[in-house]
């Protein structure tokens, strides 16, 4: 069985054709296409044994059609035969065959080539042929034939055609009372022609999807799509109007073909949400209509679909914004330009205890308590008219009188065309918050004082204690001089026990005295340049070496960097290396106490004191910088002191932004560094 595809505009020209190859060939398949385009996608469809092509086509010509056939992969190899009637006879002969025709017939003289090269060509791809019996010339004959039977019935036709026209002529001639009704008509077929392109033109140029539908005995057909479905499904027409209707969409077809056929029946219908299916296998919805439509003298049914995917999923944004907002914890009103309230949300209702009915139409200054300021409410409204959202508090009232605090935010809300339409108020009670901040004020308020009060009574006390201690200490040194001759044991062990217990005493008067200035504020910072090993390093290590050597414990100083000039405040920093030298002096019996001082990686000066003494449980750590506390507590205690050594270490450290690190292991040692960042001016 061969495949023949006819490519010619000329529908006298296919037919005289494929009768021909129908008689020669009767279980051939004959296609034929009226243009290039349609040809060629028909060749890639079907693969045809054998292609005859007209020269002369309007649109894409013979010669555009058989180049592209040649140049697609699927159709390249497809013998074609040219069959004109061109007059150049020549020169279209010669760029058929350039182009990769097979053979050229001229049409009439020379069409009795026809079927030998076409029994040829069939040949050359392996199919079998009989013999033909016939001469060329008797083909010729017949072919000659066929043209002068068709070429007859035209001139027939044509001969009617003018006994027809004469005859139209004679009947006006004779029946001239009906020329007025002759122009009417003509009038009305202009108008229906007229109609026809203006239906035309808002099929194609229609923004919705519009289908022309055929109710068959088998199926629904489409019959005419236009171009924005076209484009919304992604077919090219030639496919769309081959597909069943129902394949276009994801719904069950029963569902889709009653709704067809009601339309059909002409049953007034509501419009019907459908969701299609594009080729590429995505869905978006539409609203249907569809109506029976008489055209081209057809029922045909008329089906418009509008893309309602956006206004669902707005819609769906919508309801859940709503739903939001109703359901907030926040009061929500919405007012007009004017400031009368159009909604209110249930938490309004909640909280003020007015009922929507109530409320709707008023203002919602209804609820305030404080009458609010001309200028502040001039403030207002022009922060609003400039399209600025304004914050503020208002103390108001709810439906019983009750007074209540909110916060509210008011929103401008504007259309797409930058007009103003509402205002957005959405307020949160603050009666709580309101109340707690001002007994936290309270609260502040007597803290302070009484800190003030803390502060100025130690700094009192320690005056008080003081300056009758450097009396008794002066005194007693002048005593013990005068003693001096006696070489009584309990002159040397009175003088020591005096001497221990005064420095013992001035030593917590200092603590205290320095804990009163941080504590009030009034500790004076002043910093300056100098150098830490020779102005507090080291005068604390020759101070503490008799106490040191008295315990036999042996004193490390690691000094590993060259540059230990500091910026900070030199009396503060003193006092870190006093404290922090005290301890591990105090809390080690055997071993040794090391200072190290270097630079680490950020050029930041370090210093390490670490110790072998009693070390420091790991529960204690996190209380070690807080005031009046130790380990160990009571009277029982192994250690002096009053708890406010490291607690001064830690707020000096912070005067002089300095970082301070603890480790420490109990019944092993502390170690204890300090590092200086950087000074800044501004401190």
């Amino acid at each position: 069985m061969f495949k023949f595809l006819i490519i010619d505009d000329k529908l006298k020209q296919i037919h005289f054709i494929a009768t021909f190859l129908k008689k020669q060939f009767p279980e051939s398949i004959i296609l034929s296409a009226l243009n290039g385009k349609e040809g060629i996608e028909i060749a890639e469809r079907e693969s045809p044994n054998l292609i005859l092509l007209d020269l002369v086509m309007p649109g894409m010509d013979g010669i555009q059609t058989l180049n592209l056939l040649k140049q697609n992969d699927t159709t390249k190899d497809v013998p074609v035969i040219i069959i004109t009637a061109t007059s150049n006879e020549n020169e279209q002969k010669i760029k058929s065959l350039a182009a990769g025709a097979d053979y050229f017939i001229f049409r009439p003289e020379n069409i009795g080539e026809l079927l030998p090269q076409i029994t040829s060509l069939l040949r050359r791809q392996g199919f079998f042929i009989p013999k033909i019996e016939k001469k060329e010339s008797n083909y010729k004959n017949y072919l000659t034939q066929e043209i002068q039977t068709s070429n007859n019935r035209e001139k027939a036709l044509k001969r009617a055609l003018s006994d027809l026209r004469k005859a139209h002529e004679k009947i006006e001639q004779q029946n001239s009372s009906l020329s007025n009704e002759i122009n009417e008509k003509n009038i009305l077929l202009k108008n229906l022609q007229e109609s026809e392109r203006k239906f035309k033109f808002l099929f194609d140029s229609a923004f919705d999807l519009i289908f022309l539908l055929e109710i068959t005995d088998e199926n629904i057909q489409i019959n005419d799509i236009n171009q924005v479905a076209l484009e919304k499904l992604g077919y090219e027409k030639g496919e769309i109007t081959k597909l069943k209707i129902s394949e276009l969409y994801s719904e069950r077809e029963d569902k889709l073909n009653k709704f067809i056929f009601e339309a059909n029946l002409g049953k007034v219908q509501q419009k019907v949400e459908f969701t299609h299916k594009t080729k590429e296998g995505k869905n978006f919805t539409v609203e249907a209509q569809a109506k029976v439509l008489k055209l081209f003298d057809k029922n045909l049914i008329y089906l418009r679909e509008r893309d309602i995917t956006n206004e669902i999923q707005m819609l769906n944004k919508l309801r859940m914004f709503s739903r939001i907002i109703q359901l907030s914890p926040a009061s929500v009103i919405i007012t007009d330009i004017n400031g009368k309230i159009e909604y209110v949300n249930q938490s309004f209702t909640e909280i003020t205890g007015y009922s929507e009915k109530e409320i709707l139409g008023q203002v919602p200054c209804i609820l305030s308590i404080d009458y609010y300021d001309d200028e502040s409410y001039r403030n207002l409204w022009n922060i609003l008219k400039g399209g600025d959202v304004w914050i503020g508090e208002f103390r108001n009232k709810k439906n019983t009188g009750e007074p209540f605090w909110e916060l509210s935010s008011i929103t401008p809300i504007i259309d797409k065309d930058g007009v103003l339409k509402n205002f957005a108020i959405i307020s949160q009670d603050i009666t709580e918050q309101k109340e707690l901040i001002e007994e936290l004020k309270i609260a502040k308020a007597e803290a302070e004082k009484s800190d003030r009060l803390k502060s100025e009574f130690l700094a009192r006390i320690s005056h008080e204690i003081r300056t009758p201690l450097n009396t008794i200490i002066n005194f007693t040194q002048i005593l013990f001089e005068e003693l001096s001759g006696e070489k009584s044991n309990i002159v040397k062990i009175s003088q020591d026990a005096i001497i221990s217990a005064s420095k013992r005493i001035q030593r917590t008067i200092e603590l205290i005295l320095n804990m009163a200035q941080i504590e009030s504020g009034t500790i004076e910072y002043k910093a300056e340049e100098f150098d830490l090993i020779k102005d507090c390093i080291k005068p604390l290590t020759d101070e503490y070496s008799p106490i040191i050597e008295q315990k036999n414990l042996h004193l490390n100083l690691n000094i590993e960097t060259n540059e230990t000039k500091l910026t900070a405040d030199r009396y503060t920093v003193f006092q870190i290396f006093s404290n922090l030298i005290d301890n591990a002096v105090k809390f080690t019996s055997q071993g040794e106490i090391k200072i190290s001082v270097n630079r680490n990686e950020e050029n930041n000066l370090s210093v390490s004191v670490e110790d072998t003494g009693a070390g420091i449980a790991d529960e204690y750590l996190p209380e070690i910088f807080k005031p009046f506390t130790q380990e160990e507590s009571g009277y029982s205690r192994h250690f002096e002191g009053i708890g406010l050594g490291m607690a001064l270490v830690k707020k000096y450290c912070d005067l002089n932004h300095a970082e301070i690190d603890i480790k420490s292991e109990k019944q092993k040692g502390t170690k204890v560094t300090v590092t200086f960042k950087e000074y800044k001016q501004s401190i």
